[in-house]
């Protein structure tokens, strides 16, 4: 859960991501000083099959982009 308040301050989900576009969000509200929790029990299960888009990953991981982007942005500031 996110507060909307945060989704929006920071733009919400890239839409240019076709995969990973959760972990680019995460990694932009860590930038922002947003907290991360991880609860302790199971609250969603993820129904795996073959027509799931992460059976299908690009040749190069979403993360490697989020991380570069990332590292852009400090150096601007």
């Amino acid at each position: 859960m996110i507060r909307r308040r945060v989704l929006e301050d920071l733009g919400g989900f890239d839409p240019s991501y076709r995969y990973a576009e959760d972990r680019d969000l995460f990694i932009r509200m860590r930038e922002h000083g947003v907290g991360i929790a991880v609860l302790p029990e199971v609250v969603l299960h993820k129904r795996l099959h073959g027509s799931n888009m992460t059976m299908d990953p690009p040749p190069t991981h979403p993360m490697l982009r989020s991380l570069r982007e990332k590292l852009e942005r400090e150096r601007q500031t």
